[in-house]
């Protein structure tokens, strides 16, 4: 049985995030429930006190329907360590396109989510592999990626190394030359944005 899910993001500042990401996945602000002039008026309604009220818009949807809804959800502490889940965001339409405008298009989205607030890690290119990524941060910290849509579940099996990664607990199994360039790459990538 497929079960509908909730993205849950903590943060600082939910409305900066819900904005950032409303702008960067062709996302929707998630207006008020019907009968309600704004969430504050719905929360209250519900009882939440005063005290937790007034921070802004803190949910997005796809206005399609077709992907998840996304809590941006006020804590007390800041980030420290890297996330153990992030977001790919696939801009370039995937192998069909040449490499030259899928980096074009990668580089475009880059440039673009930046001048909103995001602040660009690194490149993931390497000569000989039809794969290009930039690797970013929204404006909390939170790691994201703009791929060219060219990997699949081999790149789940990469790693990014980075100053807060952790060592992997457990060998894993011999990985095909095509993961073992990509992580190679990846590796690059921090000595490059060190």
């Amino acid at each position: 049985m497929t079960v509908r899910f909730q993205l849950v993001i903590d943060c600082a500042d939910p409305d900066l995030l819900a904005r950032f990401w409303a702008a960067a996945l062709g996302y929707e602000l998630e207006p008020p429930p019907t009968g309600f002039a704004s969430w504050d008026d719905y929360w209250r309604d519900v009882g939440v006190p005063e005290a937790d009220l007034g921070i802004g818009a803190d949910c997005i949807i796809d206005p399609d329907g077709g992907g998840p809804r996304i809590w941006f959800q006020v804590v007390p502490e800041r980030k420290t360590v890297k996330n153990r889940l992030h977001l790919d965001v696939h801009v370039s339409g995937g192998r069909a396109v040449p490499i030259e405008i899928r980096r074009q298009r990668v580089d475009a989205e880059a440039r673009r989510l930046s001048d909103l607030g995001a602040r660009m890690v690194g490149v993931l290119r390497e000569e000989g592999i039809d794969h290009y990524a930039v690797a970013m941060k929204d404006p909390e910290g939170n790691e994201f990626d703009i791929t060219d849509g060219s990997h699949s579940r081999r790149d789940v099996l990469t790693e990014r190394p980075g100053e807060d990664a952790e060592p992997s607990p457990k060998p894993r199994k011999a990985l095909d030359p095509l993961v073992l360039s990509l992580r190679q790459a990846n590796g690059v990538i921090h000595e490059a944005a060190a």
